[in-house]
């Protein structure tokens, strides 16, 4: 069923994909933003102490500069976290549920934006618990706006017993 568990194993699979194929995690760019960050306020407060430093100065725009470039790489390379896609992935299938929960109209237009050019295959069960439902399903989910960067998608599939 298109439930948060069961689509969040997905979104967990495809980060993790994603992260393998950028080949890092911006782990190293996240320390050193930390390390900048930290010697930005280390200097501001020397500079304080000591009143207007010519070196102090230009050593501050220099990190400032660094930090601006460690930002953007983060912000174009950005792979979130599983739990940042939550909410809106708890959203996306609010709104499938309604629309499934519709008129058949809806039905049909929801069942068409899961699979576009695409079909799922169902079938018995070969352990009779049902039915076995297989197929690829499409679900574009809206990135919070911090963590968004045009071009970066994800993607899953799966199958489900039901």
């Amino acid at each position: 069923m298109l439930v948060p568990e069961h689509a969040m194993y997905v979104v967990q699979r495809a980060l993790e994909r994603a992260r393998e194929r950028a080949g890092h995690d911006g782990a190293l760019e996240r320390a050193r933003l930390r390390e900048v960050d930290s010697q930005i306020q280390n200097l501001v407060a020397l500079a304080a102490n000591l009143g207007s430093v010519d070196e102090v100065a230009d050593r501050i725009r220099l990190l400032k500069a660094e930090r601006i470039a460690l930002r953007s790489r983060l912000a174009c390379g950005a792979i979130p976290e599983p739990e940042d896609l939550r909410g809106a992935l708890e959203t996306a299938l609010g709104q499938l549920e309604v629309a499934f929960g519709g008129s058949p109209d809806w039905a049909r237009e929801a069942l068409r934006r899961l699979l576009p050019h695409r079909r799922l295959a169902a079938g018995p069960d070969p352990e009779e618990r049902g039915f076995l439902v297989r197929g690829l399903l499409r679900l574009e989910l809206r990135m919070p706006p911090e963590l968004s960067s045009e071009g970066v998608r994800y993607g899953g599939s799966g199958g489900r017993y039901f």
